[in-house]
């Protein structure tokens, strides 16, 4: 999600990320068009950008979920936004093609495995941190990249404030 500054006061997005790190959650919107209630599963990660972190008061059980990042402004390679529209640029082209050759061999990949058991594994976290970090180590568990994940997400625990863990 991005240029998210008000999801603190949207309760339907609250919903989502707030129910977001149970797999087998789900969560109720009404299809105005229909007007049927429809239920989706919003489980899955979750980035959020925005220029400012939402209300502690209105988004507490968001905060306590979420690892808090500041990004700065760089220098990039390449503009995403022209990758997106290479306008006729052959070198934008080839890294769109790319891109959405990704994004195919990713959604391929899901379909695959969709049915293959996550395994429950003990990452010696609880509560909120527990939530929040599980996910990633279950899903990348026997994998080459498991210890560099735990790493990084060891050292964004180590950021959140004393208050949050």
């Amino acid at each position: 999600m991005d240029e998210a500054e008000k999801i603190d006061k949207s309760p339907d997005t609250m919903n989502v990320l707030k129910s977001g790190y149970q797999f087998n959650a789900r969560i109720s919107k009404i299809n105005m068009n229909e007007e049927v209630q429809q239920w989706f599963y919003p489980y899955c990660l979750k980035f959020i950008i925005a220029e400012r972190s939402p209300n502690q008061s209105d988004a507490k059980g968001v905060l306590d979920r979420t690892f808090l990042y500041t990004a700065y402004k760089g220098k990039p390679k390449y503009y995403i936004k022209e990758i997106l529209n290479p306008a006729g640029n052959e070198q934008r082209q080839e890294l769109l093609d790319e891109l959405v050759d990704f994004r195919k061999l990713m959604l391929i990949y899901r379909l695959i495995h969709f049915h293959d058991a996550i395994l429950d594994i003990d990452i010696g976290l609880d509560g909120r941190d527990k939530e929040l970090c599980k996910p990633l180590l279950q899903l990348f568990n026997d994998t080459e990249s498991h210890a560099e994940i735990k790493s990084a997400l060891k050292e964004f625990l180590g950021h959140k404030e004393p208050e949050e863990k």
